[in-house]
């Protein structure tokens, strides 16, 4: 028969549990990244559908509800991003400014980085526009 030390086996399903727990935090760290990012890039009209499941799931809302609240809740969104937009060109200024003074403090590929960073944002903030002039064809 084989003996084994008790230390041995308490340490190694320690271990085993603290790989599982890290590796699961990785993973669902990886997932809501993924999340956050595919909802900024599908733009303004999915994060309305994301809104509307999570104050659904949060309040526990009825199908009625849903229905009632949902233009409540997508005119709010509407509003607010005509707000942004009506913001934007002050945003871009203070970006502008930002960006002119860190870039000569970063190396050549930070730079790069920056940059893409930066067209990403723009390609962003390119969606938000055309949808607020769908939603706000007055506005133009």
């Amino acid at each position: 028969m084989i003996r084994l030390n008790p230390w041995k086996v308490w340490g190694g399903l320690a271990l085993l549990f603290l790989s599982g727990t890290l590796i699961g935090g990785g993973v669902t760290h990886c997932y809501m990244q993924s999340q956050l990012e595919s909802r900024w890039e599908e733009g303004p009209k999915a994060k309305k559908q994301w809104m509307m499941q999570r104050l659904t799931r949060s309040l526990d809302l009825t199908a009625d509800q849903q229905t009632s609240l949902g233009p409540l809740v997508g005119q709010a969104q509407d509003d607010l991003l005509l707000l942004r937009a009506q913001q934007q060109p002050q945003v871009e200024a203070i970006w502008t400014r930002t960006l002119a003074a860190v870039k000569p403090g970063l190396t050549p590929e930070q730079q790069q980085k920056l940059e893409t960073f930066q067209q990403k944002l723009q390609r962003r903030w390119k969606k938000t526009e055309e949808y607020v002039r769908s939603v706000q064809p007055s506005q133009k």
